[in-house]
């Protein structure tokens, strides 16, 4: 199997602001070739911009949180309706059911055409 693309986990500043989608990375090349480093505070946020459905799967791996059994989290991205992307929203992940060996989430989909993916997470806001 090829290496995986990585996609760039985005931060969320504290006290509020954006991410920039323009460095969000996007969907191509084979259905099972994504990954993206996980602390268990990491969300992926699927769009389908495709007229069918979309299935998107964050692969689990065998731990003692999910007696020795790997559980994948699968998600059904909808189809594009009006001009109104399909969204699904994946995680937190658990480090220790979702992480590979190198602290990566792979991540595979159904199909890859019009699929945009991104991860981000937020920053603790300090207290006061």
């Amino acid at each position: 199997m090829a290496p995986r693309n990585i996609l760039t986990v985005q931060t969320i500043p504290a006290y509020g602001g954006k991410i920039n989608p323009a460095v969000a990375s996007l969907v191509a090349g084979s259905a099972d070739n994504h990954e993206f480093a996980n602390d268990g505070t990491t969300y992926l946020l699927a769009l389908n911009l495709n007229a069918a459905t979309r299935t998107i799967t964050a692969v689990g791996v065998a731990s003692s949180r999910n007696c020795n059994h790997a559980i994948d989290t699968v998600a059904t991205v909808a189809a594009v309706v009006g001009g109104v992307p399909g969204v699904a929203l994946i995680g937190p992940l658990p480090p220790e059911a979702f992480n590979q060996a190198t602290g990566e989430v792979h991540i595979d989909l159904s199909a890859t055409a019009d699929v945009y993916l991104l991860a981000f997470k937020g920053t603790t806001t300090p207290a006061p």
